[in-house]
């Protein structure tokens, strides 16, 4: 790792703000007439973008691991973002702490680390040599 380099935890305040954002974003395209799967391209948007921030400014090196760890942060933390704002200000009557919300954390969960496996694979720096 160069000097230049730090490692995925001192680039954690980047997706902190990249996943607050990105869930303000989401929340933002879901008051538009456009619905549907077309919400889903906001979130490829952010991850897409939030990788190419830290990439550009050379924050984070960028193995595997630090991308799918960066990627599931932004991820998990856009999806929260919008499920604040359904249980806490859309619908404030509902009970936030449920076991159905356990169980949506889990898959909300899975789907980040789907989606920045897939991210970390378009990104990786290093090419696979096919003998």
């Amino acid at each position: 790792m160069s000097n230049n380099k730090i490692n995925i935890k001192q680039a954690l305040p980047i997706a902190i703000i990249c996943g607050i954002l990105g869930g303000l974003l989401f929340i933002y395209t879901k008051s538009l007439p456009i619905k549907g799967y077309y919400s889903i391209l906001t979130y490829v948007a952010v991850l897409i973008g939030s990788i190419l921030v830290v990439r550009f400014q050379n924050k984070m090196e960028f193995n595997f691991l630090n991308i799918v760890s960066f990627g599931t942060i932004v991820f998990v933390l856009m999806t929260y973002v919008n499920t604040i704002n359904i249980y806490f200000i859309q619908y404030p009557e509902r009970d936030f702490l449920t076991l159905d919300n356990f169980l949506r954390f889990w898959a909300i969960l899975a789907v980040g680390l789907l989606s920045s496996t897939l991210l970390a694979l378009l990104f990786r720096g290093k090419k696979i040599v096919k003998l």
